[in-house]
């Protein structure tokens, strides 16, 4: 689009990257999927360097094992995205569950 502007922001508002999958093809920041690794498994076991994208599934495929908490290089979050169900788990969080409003009886 002409002089960088995002159809759907407005002036000021910043856009969101749109990282894609590199074997799947899913944003990882909309699937709640964006996490940095420890560089000993992104780059010397997984091949990948710092544009490469990959989902929690992907990663596990690729590894032949799931995630666990020592794997990642540090928590990410991405304001607006809350991270998927399956990295809450590999991280060993616990997702808190909302609280129900009450109403007043009447």
């Amino acid at each position: 689009m002409h002089g960088g502007q995002h159809p759907r922001l407005k002036r000021g508002q910043l856009r969101i990257v749109e990282p894609v999958v590199v074997d799947c093809n899913i944003n990882v920041i909309r699937a709640g999927d964006y996490c940095m690794l420890k560089p000993d498994i992104w780059e010397r076991q997984l091949g990948l360097g710092w544009t490469d994208n990959l989902c929690i599934s992907c990663i596990e495929s690729r590894l032949g094992r799931n995630l666990k908490f020592l794997d990642f290089a540090c928590p990410v979050s991405v304001e607006g995205f809350p991270p998927s169900d399956i990295l809450v788990q590999r991280l060993g969080l616990v997702r808190q569950k909302r609280k129900r409003r009450r109403t007043a009886k009447r």
